[in-house]
């Protein structure tokens, strides 16, 4: 039986009560339980910036149906700059509510890169639809580094 040198396993970490997995090749994934807290966008924030040393872009799926609030220190901190090797953000599970800050957040962090897109969450409806979104990105983001 021949084995790989290397086999890329998807990763599990837990982060407060929240979880990151992430997807080789480039997508992250964030499930939140409970409430948001300044400490938890700390660890979510060092989790990103850990993943993104390691490649050119990252896709992130954020899956908010185990929400419950966005505390106003962690909104304050979500809006500081994002590593920019992020090149889409799919949401899913937000409410009305949790929609109305997401957006106040991506205003100001529109504010800071000019508002070219990649840090706009969009959200869907179910996870399939979001998938099929950051496939979407992922091969326009492929498409413009192979132009000369």
């Amino acid at each position: 039986m021949v084995v790989p040198e290397a086999v890329i396993v998807n990763e599990r970490r837990e982060l407060g009560a929240h979880e990151v997995l992430f997807e080789p090749p480039d997508l992250s994934i964030f499930r939140a339980r409970g409430d948001i807290s300044a400490a938890d966008v700390g660890l979510i924030r060092a989790e990103v910036r850990r993943l993104c040393q390691e490649r050119e872009a990252l896709f992130s799926l954020v899956d908010l149906t185990g929400l419950g609030a966005i505390l106003p220190e962690a909104r304050s901190r979500a809006a500081r700059p994002w590593p920019l090797q992020i090149q889409g953000i799919a949401v899913i599970g937000a409410g009305f509510l949790h929609r109305v800050v997401i957006t106040a957040v991506d205003r100001a962090l529109a504010r800071l890169f000019r508002g070219d897109g990649r840090f706009t969450p969009h959200f869907f409806a179910t996870e399939a639809e979001a998938r099929a979104w950051l496939d979407q990105r992922r091969r326009a983001w492929v498409s413009r580094q192979r132009r000369p």
